[in-house]
């Protein structure tokens, strides 16, 4: 079976990330650093890729990668293999460096590209590596922040433009803005399908774009980013019902509201089934006739006409 196809696309920006087989270390010395970030600035040239920030870990290694072109693919996968192949020379060892493929999760530049970037800078902190994220050298942090240790294919200025204006000025308050990130929630907790980052209009986007490419080789989650939330299918059934949040998935206060919402779960989010029983505190069996006793009264409009403004959710 072939690999999953990545969805590439010109002006797209990738928050690209890879391990260590096993958790194994890819970096073992500072040189082996070096080597990295000099091999990723020849694929930086070589692709014409624009780079706003990295972070080398001891077993991983993160990038904020933008694409002129569609070719992200091309490069990292020549990178990881390059790098492999000196690594396993250097140290005279066999095998698979890299677990698997490099993740890359596609980011609403406009909305996210800071925030992502505050993240990115605070992974060594969270490794235990160091307190703060000014003390590491290999990210993008000093960089950015105070204009120290700047590779020559590192690009500041978006990030900066963020905070201009700034009376401290922009360097400083980047690096306020960085500090404050300590105990902000992680971007990665807002992903859709697996693989992006954005508003709704940019997630229409991408669902638009994925719909170009062979359905039998992207995953079925990634070609509908654009599809509603759980939160979202609660919401909009207890706005329409009239009836509390909580009370969406509580049988016992009204049972077309349980059935509206289940179905919703399962049809519109496409949650698993599974997760919708544990949710509705029923059987799977059971979701399963609410599914079907729906669809053989004509649909959910048919079936319950409070919720005919709902069925836009079945687009």
């Amino acid at each position: 079976m072939s690999r999953p196809l990545r969805i590439e696309f010109a002006g797209a920006l990738y928050h690209v990330s890879a391990r260590g087989n096993a958790g194994q270390a890819i970096f073992l010395k500072d040189a082996d650093r070096r080597q990295f970030l000099e091999m990723l600035g020849r694929e930086i040239g070589q692709h014409r890729w624009i780079c706003h920030g990295y972070g080398l870990l001891d077993n991983q290694y993160s990038l904020l990668v933008e694409t002129p072109e569609a070719n992200l693919g091309r490069g990292i996968g020549r990178l990881n293999a390059v790098y492999s192949q000196w690594f396993n020379r250097r140290y005279q060892r066999t095998g698979h460096l890299f677990q698997g493929r490099y993740k890359a999760i596609i980011i609403e530049k406009s909305l996210w590209l800071t925030p992502v970037a505050r993240d990115l800078v605070w992974s060594p902190a969270r490794a235990g590596l160091v307190k703060r994220p000014g003390q590491w050298p290999w990210s993008s942090h000093r960089a950015v922040g105070k204009d120290r240790d700047v590779p020559p294919w590192l690009t500041v200025d978006w990030i900066l433009a963020d905070f201009a204006g700034a009376a401290e000025g922009t360097r400083k308050a980047y690096r306020n803005y960085v500090a404050e990130g300590k105990l902000a929630p992680s971007p990665w907790e807002q992903v859709r399908a697996q693989m992006y980052l954005g508003s709704e209009a940019f997630l229409k986007d991408m669902a638009e774009r994925a719909r170009g490419l062979p359905a039998d080789q992207v995953p079925r989650a990634m070609l509908r980013p654009d599809r509603p939330t759980r939160d979202a299918i609660i919401g909009a059934v207890a706005e329409a019902a009239g009836v509390p949040a909580a009370a969406t998935l509580d049988r016992r206060v009204r049972q077309d509201v349980f059935q509206v919402t289940v179905y919703l779960l399962r049809r519109a989010a496409n949650l698993p089934l599974k997760e919708v029983s544990l949710l509705a505190g029923v059987s799977a069996p059971r979701i399963s006739q609410i599914q079907r006793t729906i669809e053989d009264a004509g649909g959910l409009d048919r079936a319950f006409g409070w919720a005919q403004p709902l069925a836009v959710y079945l687009n």
